[in-house]
Parts: C-alpha cells; sequence; structure tokens
C-alpha cells in the first residue's frame, strides 16, 4: 500500500510539472517551442499505469482520491493541448497567409501515440517524445516530415530537432521545402500538385533516414487536395506517429534514395 501511495504522488507531481506553462518561441512558418521538459510525461505515464494495475484504498470518505486527482490533472493537460495546438494552428495559418510566394504542398498534424494503453486518457497524444524512449532526449534526435506522390521519392521534406518541439505539433510543407529537381513553378505544373499526397512523419535518434535505429518510430497520413471557395488548398493529414521501424538494414535502392533525401536535407540546413 506504501509503495502504491509513492507511485501516486510521483504521478501527480510529475503532472502538475507538465502542466506549468513554459516560454515559447515562434520562427518563421513552423511554430517551435523551447527547451522540452525532459522525461516529465515519461515519469507521469509509467506512474499513472501502475496506478491502473494496483487501485488506491483507504483515501478519506468524500474527498477525491489520488485517482480522481491524477485524472483531473490528465484532463487539464490535454485542455492545455488543444489550446497550444488551436493557438500555433491559426498562428501558421496567418503567417502563410502573410506569405504568398510559398505555397502549400502538404499541411497535417503530428501526434505521438502512447506505448501503453488506450490512450483515451490523451486523446491528443503524448507531448515530449522522452516519454516514448530516452533516446529521443539525444541532442541528434529529430522529426522528419516527408510528402510523398503515387510513386517515386519524396516530392518535399522537412526536419526540426526535437528538443524544439511538443507534441501534438501542426505542420506545413511549402514549396520552401520543395526537393531538388522540383522547384515552384515546377510543382505549379506537376500533376502531383492536385492529387492526394502521402505524408510520413519520422521519429529519428540520429536525424538520418538512410541509418535508421530500432528505436525510430513512424506516422502516415493523407493530404488531400480540396477546393474552398474555388481555390485549391490541401487538407489536414493526422500523423500518429507509433510504429517502430523495427529494422536497421536498408536495401540497396532505399538506402540510395534516403541518403539522397538526407543530403538535400543538409543543404537546406546549410541555406537557413
Amino acid at each position: 500500500a506504501a509503495m502504491r501511495g509513492l507511485v501516486a504522488v510521483l504521478a501527480l507531481a510529475s503532472l502538475a510539472t507538465a502542466l506549468r506553462p513554459s516560454p515559447v518561441a515562434r520562427g518563421g512558418v513552423q511554430p517551435l517551442h523551447a527547451q522540452s521538459r525532459r522525461g516529465e510525461l515519461r515519469h507521469a505515464a509509467a506512474a499513472a499505469a501502475a496506478l491502473v494495475a494496483a487501485p488506491l484504498a483507504g483515501h478519506a470518505e468524500g474527498s477525491p482520491s489520488l485517482q480522481e486527482q491524477l485524472a483531473d490533472l490528465q484532463k487539464q493537460m490535454v485542455e492545455q493541448q488543444r489550446e497550444r495546438l488551436e493557438e500555433e494552428t491559426r498562428t501558421q495559418a496567418l503567417e502563410q497567409r502573410l506569405s504568398d510566394a510559398d505555397a502549400v504542398v502538404a499541411r497535417g498534424v503530428v501526434q505521438l501515440q502512447p506505448e501503453q494503453g488506450d490512450g483515451a486518457s490523451f486523446p491528443l497524444g503524448l507531448e515530449d517524445p522522452g516519454a516514448l524512449s530516452e533516446a529521443f532526449l539525444s541532442d541528434n534526435a529529430t522529426l522528419i516530415v516527408a510528402a510523398f506522390g503515387r510513386d517515386g521519392p519524396p516530392v518535399a521534406a522537412r526536419r526540426v530537432p526535437l528538443r524544439k518541439i511538443k507534441f501534438p505539433l501542426p505542420f506545413l510543407l511549402t514549396t520552401k521545402d520543395l526537393l531538388f529537381p522540383l522547384s515552384p513553378d515546377l510543382w505549379a505544373k506537376d500533376s502531383r500538385n492536385t492529387d492526394d499526397l502521402a505524408v510520413a512523419a519520422v521519429l529519428s535518434v540520429n536525424g538520418r533516414l538512410s541509418k535508421p535505429t530500432l528505436s525510430d518510430r513512424l506516422g502516415f497520413g493523407v493530404s488531400k487536395p480540396v477546393k474552398v471557395a474555388g481555390v485549391l488548398e490541401r487538407s489536414e493529414a493526422t500523423l500518429k506517429i507509433s510504429v517502430k521501424v523495427g529494422r536497421e538494414e536498408l536495401s540497396s535502392s532505399d538506402f540510395e534514395t534516403l541518403s539522397r533525401v538526407d543530403n538535400l536535407l543538409d543543404a537546406k540546413d546549410l541555406e537557413a
């Protein structure tokens, strides 16, 4: 009983810490967050799982149990996630409207799915990738988002250091993110511009698509062309990261394709 009580207190403390507001830095089209509070959600999630497995007894009659307090804090966390996501999406849309030169290639939201449980307590997913694996606390850990046509290599891609972001994360891939040999002019005439685009999100420990690790995880979605008031727009793809890569070896053709994407992203980083 004492151990269960300790687990409950740790869970409440971790969630309360995670709920504290943190400074937000914005730059360019993509909102980026200040340094992630590493590992807090991982400890809270573990404690919450222990609570579910071993319910507490003996709390004062008429007062909320620690489980009820934990559930209330989880609700607060989800509401803060929802408010932050809505704010960032609005800011992103405003910045995009002010940048007439950069057309949208794909848009969406990236979510991190919990490894355990049905996710009902966290409908928008986890906030910190450190809750999935400590490997994602590395300074090299990166989120890579790439859009694909019905065949061939990615048409656009972007990568962001994990230490700068929180989830769920709204994203835009624009003509700034097109990969050579595509250019904004060529993309405007490309048939894929008016077709469905598959979008993949990769949590990469080392930031290299061509060098996957067993800790890397994937999520997929589709951004569809839609007309709004006669103007061609893109639907929002929901990318729920949950699938482990499961292997470290690539075929020679896959390695060649992904190495090319890595190199092109390296060149974009140098230009930024």
